[in-house]
């Protein structure tokens, strides 16, 4: 339960009772403050988790838009947050292409083979995400205060 294994909980039941009060504190917080307190443990995973989600609902409602851009235009726009975010998200928990692909080979840790090719290559992807990550902030900022619908 709660990210326990079955025979963890099993000779700890304590833990399952500790962690189903943490989850009843935390859902009573959202009721009355609107958040929990885990989202000031990671603002910055928080927020990249939720700020996609977020944009992409206020896509679908789509009642309005800057005025000095189109419908596209703008739409266009919160796609390029979408994808920034979502960067942020992957560069937060390291989920990389590169690491699948070693997981997948059968690594199960220790030296990484073919290291001449495995960092250049996460290097790459580290890169590009933070690329997409900077203008997703950039756009974000700019349009911080059109940001309702």
């Amino acid at each position: 339960m709660f990210g326990y294994g079955n025979r963890y909980s099993l000779f700890h039941p304590w833990k399952t009772v500790v962690e189903s009060c943490n989850h009843l504190h935390w859902a009573w917080q959202r009721v009355f403050r609107g958040w929990d307190d885990r989202v000031a443990w990671g603002i910055d995973w928080h927020l990249s988790r939720m700020l996609p989600i977020w944009i992409n609902r206020m896509k679908e409602y789509g009642n309005s838009y800057p005025g000095d851009l189109t419908y596209e235009e703008w739409h266009g726009i919160l796609d390029e947050m979408v994808v920034g975010f979502k960067a942020g998200t992957q560069m937060l928990e390291d989920d990389f292409p590169a690491w699948k692909e070693l997981w997948d080979s059968g690594w199960e840790g220790g030296d990484v083979p073919n290291p001449s090719e495995f960092w250049p290559q996460l290097e790459k992807e580290r890169a590009e995400a933070q690329e997409k990550f900077d203008r997703g902030m950039e756009l974000f900022v700019k349009w911080f205060w059109d940001m309702w619908d």
